[in-house]
């Protein structure tokens, strides 16, 4: 009977454990119902110390986590680079290998997260910043052959061209930065997976 009860204890362990997966999650000190779910996923700004590090979450335990960075590996290389038919220079360069690197929960001093997971919306205002920025090539032209009458119709389109696309750039590449020494707790949080 003993054998039993063990043996059912352990299969409960085994299901109940089974359906929780772990989270990053940031928790306020000041008020513990505020909390913010890392993305695993988005490219992450963690300084730590002296080092800033620029990288996603690998994986992560209950006191620290690991990110991808790279590393020399100590083993120097160079490349020949012809600039014309009689003139080589060499390119001396050293060997750089990915390395999961650990950082103690304790370590961090600030987490930079992306403001928006999905960025795609970006693309427009990317376009239309790159088309005002091509089209400055030929306002000289413009200026030259139509002896200025376009020319302030032309610099007025890429004037509102940058202004139209500026603003959301530098709000969709924004970050948010999370104090983890005086305002933020870092936690690996379980969640329970329904079915």
């Amino acid at each position: 009977m003993n054998i039993l009860v063990q043996l059912l204890v352990i299969l409960f362990v085994f299901i109940s454990s089974a359906n929780q997966a772990q989270e990053l999650v940031l928790h306020k000190k000041s008020n513990l119902k505020r909390q913010v779910i890392i993305d695993l996923e988005s490219d992450l700004v963690i300084i730590s110390g002296d080092a800033v590090f620029r990288s996603n979450v690998v994986s992560f335990t209950d006191s620290s986590l690991f990110i991808k960075v790279s590393e020399p590996t100590g083993i120097d290389t160079f490349r020949i680079v012809w600039r014309n038919e009689h003139r080589k220079d060499t390119v001396y360069y050293s060997k750089m290998e990915y390395v999961n690197k650990e950082l103690l929960f304790a370590n961090i001093d600030m987490i930079k997260i992306p403001r928006f997971k999905n960025q795609k919306w970006l693309e427009l205002p990317s376009w239309l910043l790159f088309g005002a920025a091509f089209n400055l090539l030929g306002l000289p032209f413009a200026a030259i052959i139509n002896q200025g009458d376009s020319f302030d119709e032309w610099a007025k389109v890429e004037v509102s061209l940058i202004v139209l696309s500026v603003p959301p750039i530098l709000i969709g590449i924004s970050l948010i930065k999370y104090d983890t020494k005086e305002k933020w707790n870092i936690v690996n949080q379980k969640k329970i997976v329904k079915n």
